[in-house]
């Protein structure tokens, strides 16, 4: 979608989430909306990166989203700030603290229903990694973050259900084969995948 065309939906108050290059984002208005870098957007018409041009997910009407930020200490209560009837759209930035939190502990908190939960990791074209950083953009304020997650929070009406299931965006070609030496889940650093030969 072209930034004009964007800016006019977040002028009439539309709910949206939005990614693209951190030029293009600069150029929106504060709103009700959240966002991420990213290095290339995908749909029938386009595949690269544009200063001109964003990908959009509009968000249930006005009213039934609300978009906030959480730092680092108040991560923990995205679940328990998300809708009965709805679900949460997280963005949080490639590398940093909030992204091996989420990673990591969400879903975790004691005593809170987990609640269905979508998003993405905001990221950078891999040539520019060291001079550019993953941000997310909290449209509310007009802040652009290097840390913690913006949300949004989407209540659905009254009888609509919510499905649930795993979007795959690369289908497996089965050439390449994971191989694990112990099962179970852990988080480790890089340093560890490295000596693990996880990394290249």
């Amino acid at each position: 979608m072209t930034i004009d065309a964007v800016v006019r939906l977040i002028r009439t108050g539309r709910a949206l989430a939005i990614t693209g290059v951190e030029e293009a984002l600069d150029q929106l208005p504060i709103g009700a909306w959240i966002g991420g870098t990213a290095p290339h957007m995908k749909d029938a018409k386009v595949c690269a990166s544009t200063e001109r041009q964003v990908f959009v997910t509009e968000l249930p009407a006005r009213g039934l989203t609300s978009v906030q930020y959480y730092d680092l200490e108040r991560m923990a209560a995205i679940s328990a700030h998300a809708p009965a009837q709805g679900y949460s759209l997280v963005i949080v930035p490639d590398g940093g603290s909030a992204h091996l939190r989420f990673a990591s502990e969400f879903g975790d908190e004691p005593g809170v229903t987990p609640r269905p939960t979508v998003g993405w990791v905001a990221s950078v074209d891999s040539a520019r990694r060291g001079l550019r950083q993953p941000l997310v953009y909290f449209g509310k304020t007009g802040q652009k973050l290097a840390e913690g997650a913006v949300v949004a929070h989407a209540r659905v009406p009254q009888g609509m259900l919510l499905g649930d299931g795993v979007a795959r965006l690369m289908a497996p070609r089965g050439l390449d084969v994971l191989c694990f030496a112990h099962s179970g889940s852990a988080t480790v650093g890089a340093g560890s995948m490295a000596a693990a030969g996880l990394m290249a």
